[in-house]
């Protein structure tokens, strides 16, 4: 940072006798002169070249750079703020002038003005921190500094200095030789080119960005780019000046220009900021930093285009950028300005807009540099104009202030059409219309930000403590708050830096509609992170007591009231208030604090009950009658308190039902109106991914915890009984068996069936150990699929945004066993028959604990096991006493000896007795005539005839009264034993069920009835929660058995029939795999396959193609060949479902890549049957010999696969149009078949307007459009456009890992790419760290047998070899090559491509005979499967001659090489193999002593390594050293 030399102060405040006591003289000595004179030419000299800013610079009194010492080190002057330590010096200004102001670099929570004191704290060592701000997080940095820095290199200009010189020595011998006198001649030195100039946006949503925009300036300070970095306000507001200083702009080329700014300000989005820069972009190099990532410019930069530019010469001003007019990412509004093609004065041109990441800035920089010889670099460009933005016609009004968006619309609030509604009213409509808004315009992280906000006083340092408390939050998410005017400065005169004063507020009403909105739990948590970090500030700047201000519990002395702290009070009292509950007291003694002196007293909130009482968790407003609003959003007349949320007042005169107490007395002085506040119920259930809540209320792991530590977790877990009866032995066996780890809750060996309660003493102990535990994930095992839904939901909540396939699954367990981010977790895997498909889903050696609940005894043999035995006869008395207490001791004993104690039946009893009122010997009665009647029939062995018994009373009474009840009941007979979502009952049509059932299910009240019959009676378990419906399987088991066999048909084609009916139809989208992963347990045990309804049968196609979809191939296979063989028997070999169902099996295994030959064979036999049946053009057809393709391309033919999807693609051109589905999609994989055949530059057209198309089509989001785009990235590589296909490969993966996940199979894919992509530019540490990286992680989500882990294991090899690694490369190539061989056979192209890699490892390792037998072999092999004149054959070919000049034989390397060359160069023009040849060439000449042909050959060679890949290079090195080239192979997608 440069600026200019302090001020001196006057002579008036110097003190007497010159500088402080030392002797005064008037004038100083020559000595004094000579010795100042001597050190200012050292220190002078002492700063290095390119940091001398010349002459120039000096004329401005602008000081040189100098090295920036650390904080501690510095000394601040006298006088001067220590807060602002360092703040550069201010030159002087003309009185009529204001100097341009240099922005300070400021610490977190700086003082704002010396005025204020200091808080007092204990001693310390000079240049420590503050002992107040231990504890305080610090702010955050610049994410990616580093690369940010080296994004900028391209920067670094020079060119010769004006005015330093130096003495030439040289030419000055030759002048003095040749005219005989002495006469010095001198050369400029060379210099930094580029003074930088920081315009920093003055809007007051930029003092957010304060900080960041400091560390920006210093990083630019630091990459020694430039000769002087200078920062300027730049005021938006000032239309006369355009808020910049005319004389701090130079109209020159040495000056670049970067406007620093969020958008926030109006003149963004009505043109005057983009007229600004047009007048400076005439002259200068002109660009737009902006501080928001590009999802939120819609909102702030509307105006902004995508477009290609190019600089003909270095620092080139904007005017003169050269832009593409059909460049890839074109103006989707055609907006190509008229005079682009002759820039002057008054001609539109465009002004870069970059994000402050590394990618971007790094296209910026080589746009300004004029990098790569007229290379084209895409940007974000505000395309300026005389007085105008060009695109602001076309793109349409939009709102200049981005607050009107979520501000309620004029006139919003009374439309004159009713009866005027009370202020109060009209204020908290606007406030929820407000939040509504905010909600629908802001992201989710932005929202739940403020809704913490809304519990804490408003400053930027607590705005930016809750922000990183809260996980993905991001600091953009808190401009999001700002920007949209949800919050407002409440006095623009302080401090907004100042943590001890509140500087902001929501607008009115707004804080008390998000409190409502919000949860208790996350409520409280705000309140105390605010206690925590800020109590003991104000604590050290008000005393003692001050800590009272943002204590939300505990008994702590009334806190200090004055003007500045009444602010504290009034939030922390709104805050109490919404959270009720215990905390209602501090509220109430609060409210009365507030209270203006001599005002009536106010009625205190009580913790139940009561008209207007707030509920104990946060109510969510359903209405804004006048009624309602004091207990929704706590609103009263306006003189009733001045701050907060207030409460209903006493009516004038009239008494308070309690004698108020003074303004300091403790809450203790004042009764309650209430002897007893019940404690808080749980807050309703949160929606959460998938559909499965989560619960925000639940005690689970209380206690104090960093603001960092991730949300506790809480998921699936069923209702808690709260009838539970006894098993108190048993619940203490379990806790203590649990120390073991794993624990399986097993019933008696002698029963050998369920209703014993296992999973109910699983659901209690996780009630009453919530506390215990930071993650409570209950997990249905009945069948694998469940499982693995389930542990992919619960990897969402973890946020381990670990995708949603089955690949996510290895992800969640390792997180798990590794403890992160939650250590101490629980899962409980219910219903767990088969314990080796179980077991393996145990995150085994973890820290947390595993419960298992199971009907099989085997677990016993694995796990430390607690048998689970009927009720004891007590505990069966207790039960049925605990409904009817009165019941007559002999009689409860004579029935539960009658149930056999078992829970089930015990339980049914106790229901049955409770809601009747039947005596017990009347029961008694109809239990064992319906018992006799059961023992008189041939039921199954294991049917449970007690359960039966006691169900059969409850049936009886059913089938009677409520008909439309039993019959619901007898088709949730044929589900899973597993809860039924209730939406499958939900407005059904079209299907055929019985006329009570019909009746039912056509009226929502009447099935409303029905299902209260059922769950009065405890026929089904109704939770309404999680808005399901569950059976117990013996239940199920008594109801199928009393139907006969023509009803066991209706309800079960019923059944097939509403899961049908919920069939999403789109297997394919992850959104919808919660819901078939649901339907897939019900869809087995219904029997589904063998229906013969059609959309039942299209119903398991799709869960076919989910179950691939998500990676479960076993699973779908097995499903998929049930059903081929059921409807091939029914429906024969042709039919079209037939064909449908045998097509997943094939694409199963060809996915799975167990039996490729059978996929093969397969497949091939499908194309002729579908041509057979449904013609050569039908989709089907089409598609079929798509996958045909992919077979061949499996096995190495990649000419036939070629050519099959040529045909296909032309076909689908002609029958369905260039931009069908179905046609981008064959296009896309007609260039897969195109590159692997050779045809790179056309493989590279066909992917770019593919992916247009699909952008288009599909969206830019699509998972199909990110596919070709990372082809199209692959074919830029493929074609030797290496920057830019690591430009595109680094800003994909950022994108699909933040939408994805890491562990998703595509953006493991493109994280592979982007390791070569890496290589290939020159960074081979760069790969092998990622590269060593992500190896990792696809072996343990994949596998080593997998495809993907085979592309990077290859990739890695290459990598090590780079670096140097070459025995680590050598063992991992062997490994790979021997399971490509062994999985894909050793005639695939690929495989040869594997051992050719091998063999340049070998050489380099002195072993030229082995490299030489690998070689041979490979070059052979590739020639017969692609030609000899293929891409990869001429690098083997290649590699071939390096072994035979590594053997001494330089004439056969020379005609190796002399061949490849000249193939070479026909096919691929300046591609960096052809140099890699043709550098070989000049070495075989050399040896062969052809000198005069191998240097110029050399030189050339030589030369285009320069001026294609770069001089710093690798490849350009190693020419340099005269070391031969080595070509290898990354394999390419199938």
């Amino acid at each position: 940072m440069t600026a200019e030399s302090p001020v001196p102060p006057p002579a008036a405040d110097r003190p007497e006798g010159g500088h402080g006591g030392a002797p005064a003289h008037d004038q100083p000595t020559w000595t004094e002169l000579a010795d100042a004179l001597y050190l200012a030419a050292c220190q002078d000299a002492a700063v290095p070249l390119f940091d001398i800013p010349g002459l120039q610079a000096r004329a401005r009194a602008e000081r040189p750079r100098q090295t920036r010492r650390r904080p501690a080190e510095r000394t601040p002057p006298e006088g001067q703020d220590v807060g602002r330590s360092d703040v550069p010096d201010v030159p002087p200004a003309a009185p009529d002038v204001q100097a341009a102001e240099i922005l300070p670099v400021l610490g977190p929570l700086a003082p704002p003005n010396p005025d204020r004191p200091r808080p007092p704290g204990p001693p310390g060592p000079a240049g420590t921190a503050d002992p107040e701000q231990a504890g305080w997080p610090a702010s955050p940095r610049l994410a990616d500094a580093l690369a940010l820095g080296r994004s900028l290199r391209p920067l670094r200009l020079f060119g010769d200095s004006p005015h330093e010189v130096e003495l030439d020595e040289e030419a000055t011998a030759e002048q003095t030789a040749a005219s005989g006198v002495w006469s010095p001649v001198c050369r400029s030195l060379p210099e930094r080119r580029l003074d930088l100039l920081l315009l920093v946006d003055e809007s007051p949503s930029m003092a957010l960005w304060s900080q960041t925009t400091r560390q920006v300036a210093e990083l630019l300070e630091q990459t020694a780019a430039f000769r002087t970095v200078r920062l300027v306000r730049w005021d938006l507001d000032d239309d006369t000046s355009a808020g910049i200083r005319a004389a701090e702009i130079r109209s020159s080329d040495r000056q670049l220009l970067l406007a620093v700014t969020d958008g926030g300000h109006g003149a963004w989005r009505t043109g005057r900021a983009a007229a600004v820069l047009h007048r400076l972009g005439r002259s200068s190099p002109v660009a737009v930093l902006s501080l928001l990532p590009q999802q939120l410019w819609a909102l702030t930069l509307p105006t902004v285009a995508r477009t290609r530019l190019r600089a003909s010469s270095p620092a080139a001003p904007n005017r003169a950028y050269d832009v593409d007019g059909k460049h890839p990412q074109a103006d989707p509004l055609g907006l190509q300005p008229q005079a682009a093609a002759e820039p002057g004065r008054d001609h539109a041109f465009p002004v870069p807009v970059v994000e402050l990441r590394p990618t971007s800035l790094r296209r910026w920089a080589r746009l300004v540099a004029a990098a790569g010889g007229g290379e084209w670099h895409a940007l974000a460009a505000l395309w300026t104009a005389p007085g105008r933005d060009l695109r602001s016609a076309a793109v349409g009004p939009v709102a200049e202030e981005l607050a009107d968006l979520v501000a309620d619309p004029a006139g919003a609030e009374a439309d004159g059409t009713g009866p005027a509604e009370p202020s109060a009213v009209q204020r908290a409509k606007h406030a929820a219309a407000m939040v509504r808004r905010f909600r629908a315009t802001a992201s989710p992280a932005a929202y739940a930000l403020a809704q913490r906000l809304a519990a804490a006083p408003l400053n930027l340092p607590v705005m930016r403590l809750l922000q990183q408390a809260l996980p993905k939050s991001q600091l953009w998410n808190l401009a999001e708050i700002l920007l949209l005017g949800l919050v407002r400065r409440t006095d623009d005169a302080a401090d907004a830096e100042d943590a001890h004063r509140v500087s902001f507020d929501f607008q009115e009403g707004v804080r008390e509609e998000l409190l409502a909105l919000g949860s208790r739990a996350e409520t409280i948590r705000a309140l105390r992170q605010v206690q925590r970090h800020l109590g003991p500030r104000l604590e050290a700047l008000w005393g003692e007591g001050a800590g009272a201000l943002v204590a939300p519990e505990g008994d702590v002395a009334d806190p200090p009231l004055t003007e500045q702290t009444r602010p504290f009070v009034a939030h922390l009292y709104t805050a109490l208030c919404a959270v009720s509950g215990p905390y209602l007291a501090r509220a109430n003694h609060l409210g009365r604090l507030l209270q203006p002196t001599g005002s009536r007293p106010v009625r205190q909130l009580a913790a139940a009950g009561g008209g207007g009482t707030p509920a104990p968790g946060h109510s969510r407003p359903s209405g804004y009658s006048s009624a309602e609003m004091p207990s929704k959003l706590n609103i009263a007349p306006a003189d009733a308190l001045d701050y907060g949320p207030r409460t209903q007042r006493t009516p004038e005169g009239a008494a308070p039902a309690r004698p108020a107490a003074s303004p300091t007395a403790p809450p203790s002085a004042v009764a309650s109106p209430t002897p007893t506040a019940p404690s808080p119920a749980p807050a309703p259930a949160r929606p959460r991914q998938g559909g499965t809540p989560v619960s925000a209320g639940l005690p689970v792991a209380s206690g104090p915890r960093s603001p960092h530590d991730p949300p506790r977790i809480w998921g699936n877990v069923p209702q808690r009984n709260r009838n539970f009866t006894g098993r108190e032995s048993l619940l203490e066996r379990l806790q203590e068996r649990l120390g073991s780890g794993v624990t399986a809750v097993l019933p008696e060996a002698l029963h050998g069936m369920g209703g014993v309660g296992k999973s109910q003493i699983a659901v209690e102990y996780v009630y009453r150990h919530s506390r215990e535990y930071r993650l409570i994930w209950w997990i249905p095992s009945e069948q694998e699929s469940q499982i693995v839904q389930s542990l992919i939901e619960l990897g969402d909540q973890m946020g381990l945004q670990a995708g949603s396939e089955m690949s996510a699954v290895p992800a969640v367990l390792d997180a798990l066993r590794r403890g992160e981010p939650y250590s101490d977790w629980l899962l409980v895997f219910d219903n767990a028959e088969i314990p080796r498909d179980v077991r393996k889903y145990f995150p085994s050696d973890g820290p947390g604990r595993i419960v298992v609940t199971s009907r099989n005894s085997q677990w016993s043999n694995d796990v430390s096991s607690l048998e689970v035995d009927v009720f004891a006869r007590e505990e069966s008395v207790a039960l049925l006493r605990r409904r009817s207490p009165h019941l007559p001791d002999d009689a409860v004993d004579h029935l539960a000896a009658a149930l056999g104690d078992l829970p089930l039946a015990v339980e049914q009893a106790a229901v049955w007795l409770a809601e009747t009122g039947m005596p017990v010997q009347q029961y008694l009665e109809v239990y064992e005539r319906n018992f006799s009647e059961l023992m008189q029939t041939d039921p199954p062995g294991d049917y449970n005839h007690s359960v039966a018994a006691a169900w059969n009373v409850s049936l009886g009474r059913l089938r009677e009264t409520r008909p439309d009840a039993l019959q619901l009941l007898q088709v949730c007979a044929f589900f899973a034993p597993e809860p039924i979502e209730w939406d499958l009952f939900s407005a059904v049509r079209g299907i055929s069920v019985p006329q009570e059932l019909q009746s039912a299910l056509d009226d929502p009240v009447r099935l409303g009835r029905a299902v209260r019959e059922i769950g009065r009676y405890a026929l089904a378990r109704i939770d309404h929660r999680q808005n399901t419906v569950q059976m117990h399987r013996l239940v199920q088991r008594v109801l199928i058995e009393q139907m006969n066999p023509q009803e066991q048909a209706t309800m079960r084609h019923a059944a097939h029939q509403l899961l049908s009916h919920a069939d999403p139809r789109n297997p394919r989208r992850a959104m919808y795999w919660q819901r078939y992963s649901s339907l897939l347990s019900h869809l087995r045990a219904s029997n589904a396959v063998e229906c013969e309804d059609p959309w039942v049968r299209r119903l398991v196609l799709n869960q076919v193609q989910f179950l691939r979809a998500r990676g479960q191939h076993a699973e779908a296979l097995e499903l998929g060949e049930r059903a081929a063989r059921i409807w091939r028997e029914h429906l024969g070999e042709d039919h079209e479902e037939v064909l449908a169902v045998d097509q997943q099996i094939a694409a199963g295994l060809r996915e799975q890549g167990v039996d490729l030959q059978r996929a093969y064979a397969m497949q091939s036999g499908l194309v002729e049957r579908f041509r057979r049946v449904l013609g050569e053009a039908h989709e089907d057809t089409l598609r079929a010999q798509s996958y045909m393709a992919i077979d061949h391309r499996n096995r190495g033919y990649f000419e036939p696969a070629r050519e099959m999807d040529q045909r296909v693609y032309e076909t689908s051109l002609r029958e369905f149009g260039r931009d069908d589905p179905a046609t981008l999609l064959a296009a896309h994989n007609y260039s897969v078949s195109l590159r692997l055949a050779g045809a790179t530059e056309t493989a590279r057209e066909l992917d770019y307007d593919t992916w247009q198309r699909r952008i288009e089509v599909l969206g830019e989001d699509n998972l199909s459009t990110l596919a070709t785009r990372e082809a199209y990235q692959l074919d830029l590589q493929e074609v030797g456009r290496y920057e830019e296909a690591l430009d595109g490969y680094e800003q994909l993966a950022e994108e699909v890992t933040d939408r994805l996940g890491e562990q998703h199979p595509f953006v493991a894919l493109v994280n592979r790419n982007r390791c070569v992509a890496r290589r290939k530019m020159g960074d081979h540490e760069g790969a092998y760290a990622l590269s060593r990286r992500h190896i990792e992680v696809v072996a343990g989500i994949f596998g080593k047998d997998s495809r993907t882990y085979l592309l990077m294991a290859v990739s890695h090899a290459n990598d090590l070899r780079q670096i140097g690694k070459l025995q680590d490369s050598r063992a991992l190539s062997e490994q790979v090559l021997e399971q490509h061989r062994t999985r894909y056979g050793r005639e695939h192209p690929h495989s040869y491509a594997i051992a050719m890699n091998l063999a340049v490892t070998l050489r380099l390792l002195g072993q030229p005979e082995a490299a030489l037998e690998l070689d041979q072999e490979s070059v052979e092999g590739l020639t017969r499967s692609l030609g000899a004149a293929h891409p990869r054959t001429l690098l083997a070919r290649m590699n071939l001659a390096s072994d035979q000049f590594a053997l001494g034989r330089p004439e056969e390397a020379l005609a190796l090489d002399e061949a490849v060359a000249e193939e070479s160069e026909r096919l691929r023009e300046n591609h960096p193999a052809n140099l890699a040849v043709r550098l070989n060439l000049s070495y075989d000449l050399k040896a062969l002593r052809r000198t005069e042909e191998s240097e110029r050959l050399y030189a050339e060679a030589l030369e285009r390594y320069r001026t294609i890949l770069g001089p710093s290079h690798p490849a350009t090195l190693d020419a340099e050293k005269g070391l031969r080239a080595n070509a290898d192979i990354d394999l390419l997608t199938l």
